[in-house]
């Protein structure tokens, strides 16, 4: 996975900015503001965090390494709603 890294990175600096367009962009969609962003950000990273500490509380009586599934779920709700194509 580490291998993968460079050769994305590499592909991302020699392609052109007008094929490259908002590839890996770090800045806020067309139409959102700075507060709502703010607020997206806050709620996703809300809902990540608590996914992580309830299913790596170790009380749980339930297997404790299937701890990836809700931690993966809440990842993947977090780009359905957030990430924009």
């Amino acid at each position: 996975m580490q291998i993968l890294h460079p050769l994305f990175s590499g592909y991302y600096s020699i392609t052109p900015d007008a094929v490259r367009g908002r590839l890996g962009a770090t800045t806020l969609g067309d139409g959102i503001e700075l507060w709502q962003g703010f607020l997206i950000e806050f709620w996703i990273t809300l809902i990540l965090v608590i996914a992580v500490l309830g299913s790596t509380n170790k009380s749980r009586k339930k297997d404790l390494y299937m701890f990836v599934i809700p931690i993966g779920l809440a990842v993947a709700l977090g780009h359905f709603v957030a990430v924009s194509a």
